[in-house]
């Protein structure tokens, strides 16, 4: 049996048609979730106060959720002041605390990375901006108490949103 020209033509535009879509989807896909941007860093010590190690694209927070957690749920921080609270070493200027890398896979993500547990700060009069040494003994970070609060916040996320849906199975079932 022989096409038609004219099924022969709708045949041919629906797989032109098919074949934009997927290679548009595939496009897609790997920008928004995939796509790793490098990072360029001023100096060895930056590199290791803000450097990725790889860990983004499996354990990686997106940065907004991780921005918005300490505001969101203050009552689960150990104190005011959001992620200070925890102890970590926030130089002036820096949008994330030393020992996180900020790093797009798809979309901005964070992390840990060694300077978390192994940077220091001292100063020498009460009224003086931190020194940041690196390498040194992370004696100020809490890196138990972050843990307990991204885990809580987690799960009261996780309980909250199993609230929502059996609220919403039961008006939608007229109970």
């Amino acid at each position: 049996m022989s096409l038609s020209p004219k099924t022969k033509r709708c045949l041919l535009i629906s797989a032109i048609v098919l074949a934009v879509l997927l290679a548009f989807g595939a496009w897609f896909t790997w920008t928004k979730f995939f796509r790793e941007e490098k990072e360029v860093f001023a100096s060895e010590e930056e590199h290791f106060k803000y450097g990725s190690l790889g860990a983004e694209g499996d354990r990686g927070i997106p940065y907004y959720l991780w921005l918005v957690l300490p505001r969101v749920f203050p009552d689960l921080m150990p104190g005011p002041g959001g992620y200070k609270s925890l102890g970590v070493v926030w130089e002036e200027g820096r949008e994330i605390p030393v020992g996180f890398s900020k790093k797009v896979v798809g979309f901005a993500r964070i992390t840990n990375n060694c300077a978390v547990c192994h940077t220091a700060t001292y100063r020498l009069s009460e009224d003086e901006v931190p020194h940041v040494v690196v390498a040194g003994p992370g004696h100020t970070n809490n890196v138990q108490s972050m843990l307990r609060f991204l885990f809580k916040a987690a799960q009261t996320i996780c309980v909250a949103g199993k609230k929502r849906r059996q609220d919403f199975d039961g008006d939608f079932a007229g109970e």
